[in-house]
């Protein structure tokens, strides 16, 4: 008898997983692994998405991650889980083929803004495996390592190494980087145009006593005479 019973309550219990999750009770009952599974029906319905959000497996980062990307997942839902991801999980969410378009630019502008408070380690991470959009505000980094790694990004476009080229923050390293690149022959003469362009304007600079920050110290007249004058001189150009 008690193993009839048992039976019959773990037929019940699985076809509330594969069902839908009926009431708020059941969503609360849910383990991470049967959420994602839930989350993998395209069918799921709008009331069942928001009821599983509402219940503390959305604590999960997987599960938040899948929600955020539901199809049937409501606007406003979306919006919400998408702000509360973290950084790794945006990235993924972002090179997510089944998201909406408007999500996945919301995700790579939070991206984006939260580069400055990101670790070297993790900068040099996203470079190697992002979207174009975030692998493109990389090439402006300061530290060649991570300009480097987005270089050689699978995912980086042309338009996108392109815009990096025109931004005044592109190092000279990162046009010169370009030019030498095989991968990117297509933007190599605009590249060497760019180079071309800030080395006429260093030199002018350089013959400048408006260069000079102190502009008033006299050593102006000589030629590498001021020792904040190539620091001034690279961080105009």
């Amino acid at each position: 008898m008690d193993s009839k019973k048992r039976a019959v309550a773990d037929e019940t219990d699985a076809e509330s997983v594969t069902t839908g999750v009926g009431t708020p009770a059941a969503a609360d009952g849910l383990t991470e692994d049967q959420a994602l599974a839930l989350l993998r029906q395209g069918d799921l319905l709008s009331e069942e998405v928001e009821r599983l959000v509402s219940s503390a497996v959305i604590k999960s980062r997987k599960v938040r991650l899948a929600a955020a990307g539901h199809p049937r997942t409501p606007r406003r839902i979306a919006l919400r889980l998408v702000r509360e991801l973290y950084t790794f999980d945006l990235a993924r969410f972002t090179l997510t083929p089944a998201v909406a378009a408007d999500l996945k630019r919301l995700a790579d502008d939070l991206l984006v803004a939260r580069l400055p408070a990101v670790t070297l380690g993790e900068r040099i991470a996203l470079g190697r495996r992002s979207s174009p959009m975030v692998a493109g505000a990389l090439l402006l980094d300061k530290d060649s390592r991570v300009w480097q790694a987005a270089l050689e990004n699978p995912r980086l476009t042309e338009s996108a190494v392109v815009r990096a080229l025109q931004n005044a923050k592109a190092s000279p390293g990162l046009v010169s980087a370009v030019c030498r690149h095989a991968k990117w022959s297509r933007v190599r003469k605009f590249a060497s145009r760019c180079c071309e362009i800030r080395t006429r304007r260093w030199l002018a600079l350089w013959n400048s006593p408006a260069a000079c920050p102190m502009h008033n110290c006299g050593r102006c007249c000589t030629p590498r005479a001021c020792p904040k004058r190539s620091s001034a001189i690279y961080e105009a150009t």
